[in-house]
């Protein structure tokens, strides 16, 4: 990657993103952020949205709120897990909960590799995102 306008780490290939927010707003904004980055941005307004969007295409990264009604980000990425194994993307959290509990059922979020808080910085999303693409 190299480094472009106002820091934005333009990508050399492009990524797809999965952004899984409830909050039209902010994603919206992580969407913006994304294509900015040079990336293709997909979202899902719910968990079970996001489970769909899986079935059709597995993304390089997805940005998950931990807190959303119905299916929670914790409860998410423990299911996407179990259903991609070891092709499970990694995941961000954007939240501006923390995941206090790593572990769903037990089962630690191992694909789980950053947290950015809420409200968050660009450059903190870039290097976030950044960090996960490699």
């Amino acid at each position: 990657m190299r480094d472009g306008p106002a820091g934005a780490g333009l990508a050399l290939t492009m990524a797809h993103i999965l952004i899984v927010d409830d909050d039209d707003l902010v994603r919206r904004a992580l969407e913006l952020a994304v294509a900015r980055m040079g990336h293709e941005p997909e979202s899902a307004s719910s968990g079970s949205v996001a489970l769909t969007c899986l079935q059709s295409r597995r993304p390089d990264l997805a940005l998950v709120d931990v807190t959303m009604p119905g299916m929670d980000g914790l409860e998410l990425v423990g299911r996407m897990q179990e259903d991609l194994g070891e092709r499970c993307p990694p995941v961000i959290f954007v939240s501006a909960v923390p995941p206090e509990d790593a572990s769903v059922v037990g089962r630690p979020l191992d694909r789980v590799v950053a947290h950015v808080k809420k409200p968050f910085l660009l450059d903190e999303l870039f290097r976030a995102i950044r960090g996960a693409l490699g």
